[in-house]
């Protein structure tokens, strides 16, 4: 990201040159996502009491959008559904969830 870069054109110019989706977790504030629309799809974050152990969100957040695509859910709801994986996650010592914990989020 250039000095002057906002995240959103960060976003947009790494789509511009992947022709991929860009999908960017923001902790507490949720994620964006970028598929080819011009300005990025904010999906709020889940609210947590505490923040246990934050090793491991980002994985189970890749992790749960690609479960969720698996089962034909759209894309925001996936990264919706990821959000709320993650929050979990940070939520507890340790980076795994039981199956039950995931699947009470789909």
């Amino acid at each position: 990201m250039g000095e002057k870069e906002t995240l959103p054109e960060a976003m947009q110019a790494l789509y511009s040159k992947t022709r991929k989706t860009v999908i960017v977790t923001k902790g507490a504030e949720g994620a964006l996502l970028l598929n080819g629309l011009d300005t990025p799809l904010h999906l709020p974050g889940t609210p947590v009491s505490h923040v246990a152990d934050t090793i491991g969100a980002g994985d189970a957040h890749a992790g749960a959008v690609l479960l969720a695509l698996s089962r034909n859910q759209p894309l925001p709801d996936a990264v919706a559904f990821a959000n709320r994986v993650a929050a979990q996650v940070v939520a507890q010592t340790g980076a795994t969830l039981d199956d039950d914990g995931i699947l009470r989020e789909l």
